[in-house]
């Protein structure tokens, strides 16, 4: 639902600015301080950068549980053979 909302002028240049800079459009940018701003304020001692961290995973969904192969696999890596990767990569 739109709603009309009056907001200063130096407010909307700002914001139209950041907007640009981050690929959102106006609205989007707005909303996108609106939820800083509400985070920020539900959880006083998160950091700016954490709370952008959380806002990226939040817009990314969620990937689904992921599910291992079975020990027949031709995928399945035991974690022995793992470790030989490891030291064969760093030499």
């Amino acid at each position: 639902m739109a709603i009309n909302v009056k907001l200063s002028e130096e407010f909307v240049a700002d914001a139209r600015r950041n907007a640009q800079a981050d690929h959102r459009s106006l609205p989007k940018q707005i909303e996108y301080y609106y939820r800083i701003g509400k985070i920020a304020e539900d959880n006083p001692d998160l950091s700016f950068k954490l709370i952008r961290e959380i806002l990226k995973a939040m817009s990314e969904g969620s990937a689904g549980e992921y599910t291992f192969g079975d020990a027949n696999s031709q995928e399945h890596i035991l974690p022995s053979k793992v470790e030989e990767i490891k030291f064969a990569t760093k030499k």
